[in-house]
């Protein structure tokens, strides 16, 4: 009759550490959950960052190359990638006065857009490269 009492015993102490090992188990996946959920946006912002400083770099390099009038020359490099995934694509849009930045984020395709001072664009305005050159030909801003 002992080895039945003993064996029972047996069997609640296997339960008791089956049921904390489980639900020690849930709780490290909710903390871990929401630490990747935390590191995903942080992420996220700093993407966002890099995407507005680049958008804001070709901006203020137009909207300068313009003020300063005829024969005006500004070579800009802006940086190779946004993101881990690296490319991404900088247009800009005349009639809307924006500069765009495109960019595949970690939580998907996402762009930023800084507004221009002018309108008066020539050249390759859609996936302009990392370094570029600024020219004001005749109040007009080229591309090259």
């Amino acid at each position: 009759m002992e080895s039945t009492i003993v064996g029972g015993k047996r069997g609640q102490i296997l339960t008791d550490f089956l049921t904390t090992l489980i639900v020690m188990l849930i709780i490290t996946l909710i903390f871990a959950g929401i630490a990747s959920e935390k590191y995903i946006s942080a992420i996220s912002q700093t993407e966002d960052a890099r995407a507005r400083q680049i958008a804001q770099i070709v901006a203020l390099n137009v909207n300068a190359v313009q003020r300063a009038g005829d024969g005006a020359i500004i070579v800009v490099s802006i940086p190779e990638s946004v993101t881990r995934a690296g490319d991404y694509n900088v247009s800009i849009y005349p009639s809307y006065h924006l500069v765009e930045v495109k960019y595949a984020a970690i939580s998907g395709s996402r762009s930023f857009s800084f507004p221009l001072t002018t309108a008066d664009l020539s050249g390759n305005l859609t996936n302009i490269g990392k370094t570029f050159t600024l020219r004001n030909v005749d109040g007009q801003v080229r591309f090259a």
